[in-house]
């Protein structure tokens, strides 16, 4: 009789394991179709931008005394090259279209770094195609490398100076093996550059604030409520599970709390938290950047934003990051002391 059950309990756990490998795979497989037609995915509106320019910038200036997040990426690795004293591999997780690491190297050279290549890894061989046509066109072949992965199964015998994940953890399903690989991997005096999303699951939002998002909804007017990326009008807002169907937002609840666990700071910046409903892909086309209504609109969201964020009543939702191996000594530059620890939204809450 136990050795039916056995036989049993193993073949449900096989055909459990079969049902969880066919999910992911049908994940995988939307992932690379959403970003194939980049034209189908909304662009970043102007409102974006604006809001990013003064209420996003003037953080990263604080914090890290450069004029942007590409700027974080190139001091944070002239440091770490420098200090390996040698030639050296950045490894790019999931690096897309490749834009950000092309601006990134032309930064690099301009600034006299020169001994070092981009290891750049990216699901999709589409994404890559137009990432090895950017960097042909740029005339940089040879300060890269370009290998399809899944960083997800993905692990590598070689050591590098740095690695950059620009918007892209929130894709990662096995996040603990990545940033373990990473620990592994990366030189003792490396940097680990972090730019991304670390707010709810599928990018939902908390009930705390999405309760500050239906309040601004219920007196909004209703030209503002268009969706563009699902092209209809929204009388209520909709708190959307963005992990439905793909990888996108698939645990960025996890990001902040594993990157404390395995790694120390030396610069962090959380912000965001329910502003990006309002200038982000979805309704910030409907905001005209050139209009003084809609522009004090944005700056009383972002504002009650801010406050909220820096008296601990909301968490973050994206974060700009440099980290290196776990060091308690380690000195953090923070933006007005707010600590990763303390940014953290405790768990079932």
């Amino acid at each position: 009789m136990a050795g039916a059950w056995g036989k049993l309990i193993r073949k449900r756990a096989r055909q459990s394991g079969d049902e969880n490998q066919r999910s992911y795979e049908k994940r995988v497989k939307h992932q690379i179709r959403q970003f194939a037609n980049m034209e189908r995915l909304k662009g970043l509106p102007p409102v974006y931008r604006y809001w990013s320019q003064n209420y996003v910038v003037p953080k990263i200036r604080e914090v890290f005394d450069v004029p942007s997040h590409l700027h974080i990426y190139l001091n944070a690795f002239g440091e770490a090259l420098r200090s390996t004293e040698g030639n050296g591999k950045i490894l790019s997780v999931g690096s897309g279209d490749a834009n950000v690491e092309v601006a990134l190297v032309k930064q690099m050279l301009a600034a006299g770094i020169g001994n070092f290549t981009i290891l750049a890894t990216e699901l999709s061989e589409v994404r890559f195609e137009r990432a090895k046509r950017l960097v042909h066109e740029s005339q940089l072949n040879d300060y890269f490398e370009f290998k399809v992965v899944d960083v997800n199964e993905w692990q590598p015998d070689e050591r590098f100076f740095g690695v950059m994940a620009q918007h892209t953890l929130h894709h990662i399903v096995e996040l603990e093996k990545l940033f373990s690989f990473i620990d592994r991997n990366m030189y003792d005096e490396g940097a680990f550059v972090v730019v991304d999303m670390i707010g709810r699951n599928g990018h939902m939002r908390w009930p705390e604030t999405l309760e500050y998002v239906e309040k601004i909804w219920s007196f909004l007017p209703d030209k503002y409520k268009f969706n563009h990326q699902f092209g209809k009008f929204m009388p209520q807002y909709v708190n959307w599970d963005c992990s439905r169907k793909g990888f996108e937002g698939i645990r960025s609840q996890d990001i902040l709390p594993l990157l404390c666990e395995y790694f120390s700071f030396t610069h962090f910046l959380g912000t965001g938290g329910f502003v990006e409903v309002f200038v982000d892909r979805g309704f910030g086309h409907n905001f005209d950047v050139d209009d003084p209504a809609d522009r004090n609109f944005i700056d009383i969201v972002a504002r009650l934003n801010d406050a909220l964020l820096e008296t601990g009543e909301i968490k973050p939702t994206m974060i700009f990051a440099v980290c290196q191996k776990k060091n308690p000594d380690l000195p953090v530059r923070l933006y007005k002391g707010m600590s990763p620890a303390a940014m953290v939204r405790p768990a079932g809450e």
